[in-house]
């Protein structure tokens, strides 16, 4: 935990998306892993590993350092509580300090690249409920004229996209500071 900086600081310098890739993947396995094992009885009688699902999670998120940072604040603040509440049942940790003081470094390095991405599920989910509603009552019958409203349907899936767009490119994102492809950096040189 303690190392998380200097993570985050080497992934913020790589400027090739499969480069960051590459190099962000096994990290943010790493502390998933690590909040699976922080203070689990099964380390000692079983193999623990992080479910399948959320490597697939963790992998599809692990685009940018918004979404590396966004990780590892989540994970961050899973091993604090975790800590906290074994403390608060009696266990002793010798490292207890220095786990809070890790985690806490870790959320004030990554909270602004998480709230973004908080903001942006925060405005996604109700449309994408509300589109999903809409087109379950939309895919029957006109009471009026009987004919199936399919044309509905597609005028959700359209306003969803464009939420989409619209939410993922607003804001104070630097796209300068975007990821490039291999090609586009060798073409650059």
């Amino acid at each position: 935990l303690e190392l998380v900086p200097d993570c985050l600081a080497y992934l913020s310098k790589l400027h090739c998306r499969e480069i960051f890739r590459f190099c962000a993947i096994p990290q943010v396995m790493a502390i998933a892993t690590l909040d699976k094992c922080f203070a689990n009885p099964d380390v000692f009688t079983g193999v623990v590993k992080i479910r399948k699902g959320m490597s697939c999670k963790l992998i599809n998120n692990t685009n940018d350092c918004s979404g590396v940072h966004s990780t590892f604040h989540e994970f961050a603040i899973s091993v604090a509580r975790k800590a906290r509440k074994a403390k608060q049942a009696g266990v002793e940790d010798p490292s207890f300090e220095r786990t809070i003081k890790a985690c806490d470094t870790i959320c004030e390095l990554t909270a602004a690249e998480a709230s973004k991405k908080v903001g942006a599920k925060q405005v996604l989910m109700p449309l994408a409920l509300a589109g999903l509603s809409f087109a379950s009552y939309s895919s029957s019958r006109s009471p009026v004229s009987g004919k199936p409203l399919i044309p509905a349907i597609a005028a959700t899936v359209f306003l969803g996209a464009a939420a989409t767009k619209f939410v993922g490119g607003f804001g104070s994102r630097d796209t300068s500071a975007a990821l490039k492809s291999a090609d586009a950096i060798t073409e650059e040189e």
